[in-house]
């Protein structure tokens, strides 16, 4: 938007960007062109304060995320010394064992002909040595490979290509993604999550065919998330009007992405199962348990 002098006469244009490209119009001169450029200006002002409010809002809920790190790291330092205090040490960096403390010389006892008792060997050499188990050697080879040690990262993707189902189940993106969802919306209610977790598993069960091919088993998992993630806000946010302007609109910006992806997910299944040879989708059919149908949109 712009005032534009030409010949001694002002004339107010505006300007706008479609498909990449610059769209030109004129609006004309006088107090018609006066009130059109006061009601951009208060359009600009207006988006510039939704735009300052919702950054503030996501800045608040940040530094929210942030407090909440930081206490659980100092709730973990303050268990840690306590465990210290209490005579415990952390072996192996992964479980806390309790120190063994050796017996004190007793003066008093040996004044009176009570003989010590005898010194037991170190804790070490009573222990019966033995190959370390799968779960510290893991436990070994990740603390090393954090450190930054490429022989040990090395080591570690040789572990895990011995022990595959290992890598499977620390790698596996979908279950991770869902399990976050999950929390969110269990929260501590642990009836709630688990009524979840088996009813998309039931959902999965019905969706997926006979020998289903593994880029069936992915549509099918994006859809079960998608699926979570758009009950996830209505659990959450179940009446976005009561929630401030800026907050609302980025609930429901979110909420419509989903339902976006959701719907994306769905048509992506359905193309996949129309995709099945002709004789497989006849087994698949003639199988007694019950289906969910699927109808593509365009």
């Amino acid at each position: 938007m712009a005032w534009i002098t030409r010949n001694g006469r002002k004339s107010y244009h505006r300007y706008r960007r479609v498909n990449g490209k610059v769209v030109h119009t004129y609006v004309g001169t006088g107090p018609l062109a006066l009130r059109a450029a006061k009601l951009d200006e208060e359009q600009r002002q207006e988006r510039q304060r939704e735009r300052q409010e919702r950054n503030c809002w996501i800045a608040t809920f940040k530094q929210g995320e942030a407090n909440r790190e930081k206490l659980d790291r100092n709730v973990e330092l303050l268990l840690r010394a306590e465990l210290l205090f209490a005579g415990f040490y952390l072996w192996n960096r992964c479980r806390w064992r309790k120190r063994e403390m050796e017996p004190k010389h007793n003066p008093q006892a040996h004044r009176e002909g009570k003989p010590l008792p005898p010194k037991q060997p170190p804790a070490a050499e009573q222990a019966v040595a033995r190959p370390p188990t799968i779960q510290e050697e893991l436990h070994r080879l990740v603390d090393a490979a954090n450190t930054g040690d490429t022989a040990s990262l090395h080591q570690l993707r040789q572990f895990l290509g011995k022990h595959p189902h290992i890598a499977r189940h620390c790698g596996d993106l979908v279950r991770h993604a869902k399990e976050t969802l999950l929390r969110r919306i269990s929260g501590n209610e642990a009836l709630l999550g688990e009524s979840v977790r088996l009813e998309l598993d039931r959902l999965k069960e019905e969706l997926l065919p006979v020998n289903p091919h593994a880029t069936q088993v992915l549509a099918v998992e994006r859809v079960l998330l998608n699926y979570v993630e758009i009950h996830m806000y209505d659990t959450l946010y179940p009446d976005i009007a009561s929630l401030g302007p800026q907050q609302a609109k980025v609930v429901a910006i979110a909420k419509n992405s989903a339902e976006r992806r959701y719907a994306q997910s769905l048509r992506t299944l359905a193309a996949l199962m129309r995709a099945l040879p002709a004789k497989k989708r006849k087994k698949i059919n003639n199988v007694g348990a019950p289906g969910l149908k699927l109808h593509a949109g365009g």
